[in-house]
């Protein structure tokens, strides 16, 4: 949900808990307020907030629970905050967690189809490239199970434009493949005439759609089949979805689906969305946090950029609707019922936090009397104006005789 107010903007990323609760990585998670915490890091390392240098995630644990993202930001950042609600929805519906045990034995089902496809005699002429960087680590695993040879092996596909044609083919590794547009790309590089696609994951469609579109392609294997759940999650909208997609992609991709979103312990495949601001194709959200994956490692000058909305016990408090996040040059709070959020800068955001820190109006002012160069009587009359508005907003409100 975005605000209407110019101020600032507010939107609401609370996933519905059954969806959270019984996702990957975050159904093992006791508490709901651990999962909120957690949902937060992963969206605190993704490319995009990196870039809102204006916007704070907070973590609201007390009931309601909530988790939001509220700042300024620019029309661009605005289209992919407005993506994330349904980025999130659908992501975690059909999040999949691979572990590296289950990557293990999806190599292990990979080379046994490798054997049985080209034969040992083959694969020993065949040489390997693993894409950067998911690549790389299922090609290490793929040469202790097939007993590569060193000469065998390249180190990364920049070395694929250079190579000679060959009788035996060019094995091509990757962790996952969703719509095959990276595997499209080696194909423009390479000058082998053979070439067999060998990744952990992916849709059969998809290598179906590889091996007739492509002559030089003489086998496309997978250790595990992922499910389309697009008919699922977009229903009737699947047909205009898929519509849009192929434009969009100038036919570069092999399919189009919303296969499981499949994860591992060192990469994250990107969400993509249309900017129409920008006027490109973006992936700036990731939705699995730090500690299960490293390619989404927390940047500490982001992290601090995500809050933990503090309980307030005093007598002036946030209402239900209420979350609120320090910036720089004071405070931005938010109703994220009607999207409204708005700024309370300078000595006004310091008052609102002494209100949430639970002290009374009039303790306020005996704190900050002594900080600025503000008359008693004056700076009272400031707070009560800043707790009335607030209040009229919904922000804030009283508790008993306050």
């Amino acid at each position: 949900m975005s605000t209407g107010s110019a101020e600032a903007a507010v939107f609401a990323l609370t996933p519905e808990t059954d969806v959270l609760a019984r996702a990957p990585v975050y159904r093992d998670m006791p508490r709901p307020a651990d999962r909120l915490r957690a949902l937060g890091r992963a969206l605190a390392a993704s490319p995009s907030f990196r870039e809102m240098s204006q916007a704070v995630l907070v973590v609201r644990t007390e009931e309601p629970q909530r988790l939001a993202l509220l700042g300024r930001l620019s029309s661009a950042e605005m289209v992919r905050a407005e993506a994330l609600p349904s980025i999130l929805d659908r992501g975690l519906r059909r999040l999949r967690y691979v572990s590296y045990g289950d990557a293990e034995a999806a190599a292990r089902s990979l080379a046994g189809q490798l054997v049985d496809g080209l034969g040992a005699e083959t694969l020993a002429r065949c040489s390997f490239v693993g894409l950067p960087r998911g690549g790389l680590i299922v090609m290490g695993m793929l040469a202790y199970l097939l007993d590569l040879r060193a000469e065998q092996i390249s180190g990364s596909d920049r070395s694929i434009g250079g190579m000679s044609d060959k009788a035996a083919p060019l094995v091509v590794v990757d962790d996952c493949a969703l719509s095959g547009f990276r595997f499209a790309e080696v194909l423009e590089q390479t000058v082998a005439s053979s070439v067999v696609f060998a990744h952990l994951f992916s849709h059969p469609d998809l290598r179906k759609s590889i091996r007739e579109r492509e002559q030089r392609v003489s086998g496309c294997y997978a250790g595990e089949d992922l499910l389309d759940l697009a008919d699922e999650i977009l229903d009737e909208d699947r047909m205009a979805w898929e519509e849009r997609w192929h434009r969009r992609s100038d036919g570069r991709a092999y399919w189009f689906g919303l296969p499981e979103h499949v994860c591992f312990p060192w990469n994250e495949p990107d969400i993509t969305i249309w900017n129409a601001e920008t006027g490109r194709e973006e992936a700036p959200w990731r939705m699995v946090p730090p500690d299960f994956c490293l390619k989404n490692r927390p940047v500490s000058s982001h992290s601090l950029r995500l809050q933990e909305q503090p309980v307030c016990e005093g007598p002036i408090r946030p209402t239900a609707g209420t979350v609120f996040a320090r910036l720089d040059d004071g405070v931005v709070a938010a109703d994220v019922e009607n999207g409204q959020a708005f700024s309370f800068q300078g000595i006004a955001g310091k008052i609102w936090m002494a209100l949430v820190a639970g002290a009374g109006p009039e303790s306020v002012v005996d704190q900050l009397v002594t900080v600025y160069d503000v008359e008693h009587t004056r700076l009272r009359s400031d707070v009560d104006s800043l707790v009335r508005r607030a209040v009229d907003l919904g922000l804030l409100e009283r508790v008993g005789d306050a």
